[in-house]
């Protein structure tokens, strides 16, 4: 990629990366709700919630990279525009807060690069939910889908995203019955079968919405 194309927003994130970074873990996972419902409808729900959010069903992006390892991906990256391992490694290095029109730009350029590799797209799909950017994420799931359809992650994914970031319940409904159908017997297919149970049961819908609560 022509370095003359790269949009001044995303130049001066790279650029502006390492001054602004302090090393440490970013983890992002499902939510549990602090409520304590008094009747039992929304007291099943809450115990799901917790259940599908402490299993393999959640999404976490975990990184604790040192200035000296962010600076390297940084040279990478200035040196080979191209280097897709190095901007999504940049991105993953990112605290959770970083955010404006440079990481925008940033996460469009990877999606971009991302475009013919399920396992980039997947790393995307943590990367875009870390930032809010949560129909990012669930294009990057999808997109994951059309390039390797038998990859049941890329379905639990695209689930928990319209599920918890989304409230799609609908659309949660249908990517999690196709990834019990790839990998029934999957580390995630406890959590998924329960959350299955809760959004037809009617316990988690768009009148009892199951969601991220505010950080």
């Amino acid at each position: 990629m022509d370095k003359k194309v790269i949009p001044i927003i995303f130049a001066a994130f790279i650029f502006g990366f390492v001054g602004g970074y302090i090393a440490k873990p970013a983890t992002i996972t499902a939510p549990v709700s602090d409520a304590a419902e008094e009747d039992e409808h929304n007291h099943e729900a809450e115990n799901a919630q917790a259940q599908i959010a402490s299993g393999p069903g959640s999404v976490t992006v975990t990184t604790a990279l040192t200035d000296e390892e962010i600076e390297g991906l940084r040279q990478r990256w200035l040196k080979n525009n191209d280097d897709l391992d190095a901007l999504l490694g940049l991105l993953e290095g990112a605290p959770a807060g970083t955010g404006g029109e440079g990481m925008m730009s940033a996460l469009s350029m990877a999606r971009q690069l991302s475009k013919d590799s399920s396992s980039a797209m997947i790393r995307l799909v943590g990367i875009s939910s870390k930032f809010g950017a949560h129909p990012l994420a669930l294009m990057a799931a999808q997109r994951a889908i059309k390039l390797d359809p038998d990859n049941p992650e890329s379905y639990r994914l695209a689930g928990r995203i319209c599920m918890f970031d989304l409230q799609n319940y609908e659309r949660a409904i249908h990517f999690y019955e196709h990834y019990l159908k790839l990998a029934p017997n999957g580390s995630a297919a406890p959590m998924v079968q329960e959350a299955l149970k809760m959004m037809k049961s009617g316990a988690i819908s768009s009148e009892n919405p199951l969601g991220r609560p505010p950080a």
